[in-house]
């Protein structure tokens, strides 16, 4: 039987007793020409949505090793390799940084590496060094996102659009999570208006596979980006992606990544 997500619960809750106590005002007072009735319904089916769109009953987490799950339920819609060119500047780069008017302020990448920090640009390139792959998140999918695998978390952040209108480069929250040695970003691209968002996973979190990282009832899609010399995408998936099919993923239970093996490594 499912139940609800951590945190949600007063926002289900509210909609259900302000419907029954219209109802009740409706049936032992006035129905105020039949406005009440209808509002009283109005509440209690809005209370009905969000405890379908809230649910996050038990699951059966993915076992095999090294393997990195899916962090969401959805659809996979994107598979491909990417560079970094550019990162967000610090404070006194600012007046030096390129501005984009999509996605901000960007400076770019010198001969150092960039920090765990810092929020990268990044562009298709078929040599590139990370896996992308982006999920996307329907209205009706389970809201609580997961994490891919067994991990540190390096980094956890909110990210706020350039623009109020931005469509490359929304609300986003960000996750970098150390992984067997490698750095793994996740991050949830958040779609207007918000509903909730509740996270469970900080900074230094030791986190299992299929942990729960947060409740985002607006997140749009989820991005997830992976070295190709310590992963390579799941056999199935690639398959589905060439043949143009949205292949549906479940969160700790679809396969995304699988490890190289000595070969590839």
């Amino acid at each position: 039987m499912a139940v609800l997500a951590k945190g949600s619960a007063p926002l289900v809750v509210r909609p259900f007793l302000l419907g029954s106590a219209v109802m009740l005002i409706a049936s032992f007072v006035h129905p105020v020409y039949g406005l009440a009735p209808l509002l009283g319904t109005l509440l209690l089916g809005w209370g009905s949505y969000l405890g379908l769109l809230f649910r996050d009953g038990p699951r059966r987490i993915e076992q095999e090793p090294r393997c990195l799950v899916s962090p969401t339920d959805g659809r996979l819609t994107l598979i491909q390799r990417e560079r970094a060119v550019a990162r967000r500047p610090s404070e006194s780069e600012v007046d030096q940084a390129d501005a984009d008017p999509e996605s901000g302020v960007w400076v770019p990448l010198s001969d150092e590496p960039p920090s765990v920090e810092d929020e990268l640009r990044w562009e298709p390139h078929p040599h590139g060094d990370v896996w992308r792959m982006r999920i996307e998140v329907g209205r009706m999918d389970v809201q609580v996102h997961r994490s891919p695998a067994e991990g540190i978390v390096r980094k956890a952040e909110l990210r706020l659009p350039a623009t109020p209108r931005s469509q490359s480069h929304p609300q986003r929250l960000r996750w970098v999570l150390h992984v067997d040695g490698a750095l793994v970003e996740v991050t949830a691209h958040l779609r207007r208006p918000r509903l909730a968002t509740v996270p469970y996973a900080y900074e230094g979190a030791n986190l299992r596979r299929g942990q729960r990282l947060a409740l985002h009832a607006s997140a749009s899609w989820i991005d997830v980006r992976v070295p190709v010399n310590r992963w390579t995408p799941a056999i199935d998936l690639l398959e589905a992606w060439s043949s143009t099919k949205r292949e549906e993923v479940v969160a700790g239970q679809s396969i995304l990544f699988q490890p190289m093996d000595e070969e590839g490594e």
